[in-house]
């Protein structure tokens, strides 16, 4: 099953009244680990149009902008990671073969997803 696919059997999931929209009360029930503030910021960033409901496009468009983010701050983490390995000695010879290994599994990671 490709991406596409489990992310119209999430929104499916949250559409609970099957109107091909979510709205504030449903995202409530799906996430109701959330605060009435977090709930508020999350509806308000995926309702990109205003309308007051979250269509499928919207909702799809909001799990790219996360991964994009998540990505990101890998990235990033990452960067800072190697920046920390000054020279090839860092990396043999002094124990520190171990977090090469993690730096190497993390870089790993963010490729594969």
């Amino acid at each position: 099953m490709g991406d596409q696919e489990r992310l119209g059997q999430l929104f499916e999931a949250c559409d609970l009244d099957g109107s091909g929209f979510i709205d504030q009360t449903e995202l409530a029930s799906v996430c109701s680990e959330l605060n009435n503030d977090q709930l508020k910021d999350v509806f308000l960033q995926l309702d990109k149009d205003g309308d007051g409901r979250i269509s499928a496009e919207e909702f799809a468009r909001g799990f790219r902008d996360i991964n994009e983010a998540i990505q990101g701050i890998s990235r990033e983490k990452m960067r800072e990671k190697l920046k920390s390995y000054s020279s090839r000695e860092d990396l043999t010879g002094s124990g520190n073969e171990v977090y090469a290994v993690g730096g190497l599994d993390d870089g790993l990671k963010t490729l594969t997803w």
